[in-house]
């Protein structure tokens, strides 16, 4: 058990384990591994350090050149009660797509090379060593999200080295067989509430259980019972006192509500996640930014949220705590994260600390069929993965033209843009969006 912040504090369990350290890794320039069978297992070329890429240096390789096809494996030891109900395997990001075996089965597989994703691998575990296969692709292809990531191995202009493979963390949590697949959380400050919007993983008849406190004083609790797999629960959220108002997130009051949701089969507890929400609006109202029906003035830097020794991964969560610090030791209250989605820990503590951040998709390079579908992906997937960060009050899905050079004359790229907007705000209308910024 670990004592750091969750990998993934907008949907953390209690009981989790983080596979970051050692794993055996090769490369497989030739692609013979799949009808070598080493899926099954396979001699290691390297140890590798993950969550760091093989081209950076605290990955102990530290390689630069392009290898396309790269395998990673490592062993599980469960426990009974590990697998008595799920358990969710878990990857931060792995750059490009990837296929998964647990003990030579397949488990499933993940297309875009920034977003979390999770796997149930229950059904492929016994109680004792389990092995752990990763198969990933990575290309040098304009028609993938590559953000600042070089397409040359040749450095140029202000792109930066290519990141291939796992690049966040790894980690695994024990559920029930029904758990919670989804939670967002949507503030709405001048009606003083919030609605929960509860996704379970099938089809259940249950009860959920929701508790939201602040500082540790519980300020609602409920029952719901629920059939299907998505609930909708108000929660009022009214002021503690006729002299002050509810506590609204800003940058100078980074105020959380934390919230537990349980789900209970049958008197039992089948999964329990804990999240968190802001009391917070932001709104233009003719040209002019608001926050929480207050005038805002944004003093942004452009992050580019790249270390020396790890390139895009962070060193450790110290050190994402230091760049928020320093951010707003310079005078600045706020970042542009530029072509990059950041590991999930940076928009936590941006939440806690009082950051505002504009969430900015990384480009492709080329503006073609695939590129839109491989771009439209992993947007949808980082809108939903950070829905409940208050910190994020601006998505951008696209930066200077890049990937749509043509945008000024071709209506087909100007369509994208349109078409990305109003995607946006269909997932999300509380928040504003910069098309092409």
């Amino acid at each position: 058990m670990k004592t750091e912040t969750h990998p993934y504090p907008a949907l953390a369990r209690p009981t989790w384990i983080s596979l970051n350290g050692k794993w055996n890794f090769r490369f497989d320039d030739e692609d013979m591994g799949l009808s070598e069978g080493w899926q099954n297992g396979f001699p290691a070329q390297y140890e590798i350090m993950v969550p760091f890429c093989y081209q950076s240096v605290r990955s102990g390789i530290g390689i630069t050149k392009a290898h396309n096809i790269l395998w990673y494996s490592r062993v599980l030891t469960v426990s009974s009660d590990m697998i008595s109900g799920s358990l969710l395997l878990h990857f931060g990001a792995v750059d490009y797509s990837c296929t998964v075996w647990v003990n030579g089965n397949y488990s499933g597989e993940h297309i875009g090379g920034s977003t979390h994703f999770c796997l149930n691998i229950k059904p492929f575990l016994h109680v004792g060593d389990n092995l752990i296969v990763l198969r990933v692709v990575d290309s040098l292809s304009c028609e993938i999200p590559r953000g600042k990531q070089c397409w040359s191995e040749q450095l140029t202009r202000c792109w930066y080295t290519q990141t291939s493979g796992i690049w966040k963390n790894v980690w695994v949590e024990t559920t029930g067989t029904v758990f919670i697949q989804k939670l967002r959380i949507t503030p709405d400050v001048d009606r003083g509430c919030a609605e929960a919007e509860i996704y379970l993983n099938t089809e259940a008849t249950c009860n959920l259980e929701l508790s939201v406190s602040f500082h540790d004083h519980r300020c609602y609790w409920g029952t719901v019972h629920a059939e299907g797999s998505v609930t909708r629960i108000l929660i009022p959220i009214k002021n503690e006192d006729y002299i002050d108002d509810i506590h609204y997130w800003s940058p100078e009051t980074p105020e959380l509500y934390d919230v537990r949701v349980r789900v209970m089969i049958d008197g039992s507890c089948s999964d329990e996640v804990q999240s968190y929400f802001g009391m917070r609006k932001i709104e233009c109202r003719n040209g002019r930014i608001f926050l929480n029906n207050r005038e805002l003035f944004q003093r942004l830097v452009l992050d580019q949220g790249y270390w020396p020794e790890t390139l895009m991964t962070p060193p450790d969560e110290e050190a994402i705590i230091q760049d928020i610090k320093i951010t707003k030791q310079l005078g600045f209250n706020g970042v542009r994260k530029h072509q990059k989605f950041e590991d999930s820990r940076y928009y936590y503590w941006a939440n806690r600390m009082g950051l505002l951040v504009w969430g900015e998709c990384p480009s492709t390079y080329e503006f073609t069929v695939r590129s839109t579908e491989n771009l439209l992906r992993e947007w949808l997937e980082f809108i939903d993965e950070h829905y409940n960060d208050p910190c994020i009050i601006v998505w951008v899905p696209f930066n200077e033209s890049w990937g749509l050079r043509n945008i000024l004359t071709d209506p087909r790229q100007q369509a994208q843009a349109a078409a990305f907007y109003y995607l946006t705000k269909a997932l999300d209308p509380t928040r504003l969006v910069s098309t092409n910024d």
